[in-house]
């Protein structure tokens, strides 16, 4: 069995996020199950837990009042891909599907809620690293909520998707997006 991704480390302020419409309790973001921790040392994403539901199971915050329903993916980037791919393969996550667009090669696997996608770039330099959260939401309704620290909406690589990135003035301290929820869904 696959594991799950049920907490994410994240070194900004609970205060930069509740600007944004996050709803944050004792320094954490619950959404689809996982638990998005703020604060502590470092920069940006600074760790994820994988594993079974803390116990007892936690209790689905719903739509955030920013309209946040779930996270899309996580980016974990690395300059040294086959390396990255037999650490991830000794703790259980092997790629389900890979792609090449240009020089840009990507590999994604679902952990539980949250979709991990690998990214290599040859300038990354340093041990691989997460880089960027993804969120679900209605970027309309985002958009009027965050004003100019939402950036331009376009078109996603997924079809029949929408995206948009979360600007520096926002404050926080690492890549955030949030797209639009997938067709069907």
């Amino acid at each position: 069995m696959r594991p799950r991704v049920s907490g994410i480390q994240v070194a900004d302020a609970p205060a930069a996020w509740a600007a944004l419409g996050f709803e944050v309790e004792h320094a954490t973001v619950w959404i689809d199950g996982v638990a998005i921790r703020l604060g502590g040392e470092g920069r940006g994403i600074t760790g994820w837990t994988l594993g079974p539901w803390p116990d007892p199971a936690p209790q689905p915050a719903g739509v955030h009042p920013n309209g946040v329903e779930a996270i899309d993916h996580i980016v974990l980037v690395t300059g040294g891909w086959d390396a990255t791919v037999e650490a991830l393969a000794a703790e259980g996550i092997e790629l389900s599907r890979e792609a090449r667009r240009g020089d840009l090669r990507q590999g994604f696997v679902r952990l539980g809620a949250v979709v991990l996608e690998v990214v290599h770039r040859e300038d990354h330099e340093g041990p691989a690293g997460f880089w960027g959260l993804t969120f679900v939401a209605d970027l309309d309704s985002l958009g009027a909520q965050l004003g100019d620290r939402l950036g331009t909406v376009r078109d996603a690589v997924q079809p029949d998707r929408r995206i948009a990135t979360l600007s520096s003035a926002a404050g926080l301290s690492h890549a955030i997006a949030f797209m639009t929820p997938e067709p069907g869904i």
